[in-house]
């Protein structure tokens, strides 16, 4: 029987956002669907894996982030996974998908490769380490633009900016790092050494990104196999933004062709047996806002009347009830016997 070893947190968990008040996956329950898949699942702590005695060469591995904050605790996963990238385990997703889990900065590095297929290059980004950077480069970008803080969701930290002014303003504030030592640092340097340049008080990363007007939504989108999970988000009022908009969300009965088509391109390229995917669509073009492989919200899944399937005829809805543990097993299942 083929194994899957699942890495938990230092409290036992598997994260699952808004499933009930634990936030976490049941892990006996995915261990019975597993078995009927012919997988054994075998638990593991992140800190319990064990390079000298054992080796995890084309394992799969199973395993969720963190957003901890400052994200001290997922900078010590991302060093378990480099070891076990280094010795060829199979990571569920890819260790670059990882990388890519809030932060902003390196999606944008991942849709300039290719990674996410050749549409979503359609919507374009620059992403920038410093004010300063930004401040050499602002008058040769496009206006108005979103600027968005490489790290974090529902719509925090994301602005709409009209020129070259509101950019600087908007990038000072979302990337500022200022603290007392670096001021003093700076002071003393440029006094004790005459042509010193100051270092940057603003580098916490962040893009630039093309704004798309007149958008009254979005869609979310989360694909699970050949599964696709869609939920529509709504604009308030005088916003721009549908992610934390708090609006009522809806599950469409009808969704352009395009838009489908699109969304199915770009998971098939991603080469993951799950993700969350943000799309934009002005009624001719779709674009890729935003995708994430790691900790993304479930709703659109555990509340979803219904999925979208594309079958020999186009595309079709499949009514039911959907569990979460159930439905992510059938995916990695699915993606274990590609």
């Amino acid at each position: 029987m083929q194994e899957i070893i699942v890495l938990v947190d230092y409290q036992g968990a598997f994260y699952c956002p808004h499933k009930g008040t634990s936030q976490a996956t049941d892990l006996d329950r995915t261990a019975f669907f597993f078995k009927q898949e012919g997988v054994a699942q075998r638990v593991l702590h992140f800190e319990d894996v064990d390079f000298r005695a054992s080796s995890y060469e084309n394992v799969p591995m199973l395993y969720q982030s963190s957003q901890d904050r400052g994200l001290h605790y997922k900078s010590y996963i991302e060093d378990v996974l480099l070891g076990l990238h280094l010795q060829g385990a199979r990571l569920i997703p890819d260790l670059f998908k990882f990388r890519a889990h809030h932060n902003k900065a390196f999606q944008e590095v991942l849709r300039d490769l290719g990674v996410f297929g050749a549409g979503a290059k359609s919507l374009c980004a620059h992403s920038f380490g410093t004010l300063e950077a930004l401040a050499e480069r602002a008058s040769t970008l496009p206006y108005p633009a979103v600027i968005k803080a490489a790290a974090g969701d529902t719509g925090a930290n994301v602005c709409l900016v009209r020129d070259q002014k509101e950019a600087l303003k908007v990038a000072r504030r979302i990337s500022r790092t200022w603290k007392i030592r670096d001021h003093l640092d700076n002071f003393f340097l440029k006094w004790q050494k005459p042509g010193f340049q100051a270092k940057s008080t603003h580098r916490r990363k962040f893009i630039v990104q093309t704004y798309i007007p007149g958008l009254d939504f979005d869609f979310k989108i989360l694909a699970f196999g050949d599964r696709y999970f869609a939920e529509v988000r709504g604009v308030r009022p005088g916003d721009f933004r549908a992610s934390g908009s708090k609006v009522p969300r809806a599950w469409p009965t009808s969704i352009s062709t395009a838009v489908l088509d699109f969304v199915d391109e770009i998971f098939k390229a991603c080469d993951v047996p799950f993700a969350s995917i943000d799309i934009l669509f002005d009624g001719k073009q779709a674009y890729l806002g935003e995708i994430q492989f790691l900790r993304f919200g479930t709703k659109p899944l555990i509340q979803a009347p219904h999925y979208w399937h594309k079958g020999v005829d186009g595309w079709h809805t499949v009514a039911g009830t959907f569990d979460w543990e159930q439905e992510l097993v059938r995916a990695i299942s699915q993606f274990l016997k590609k």
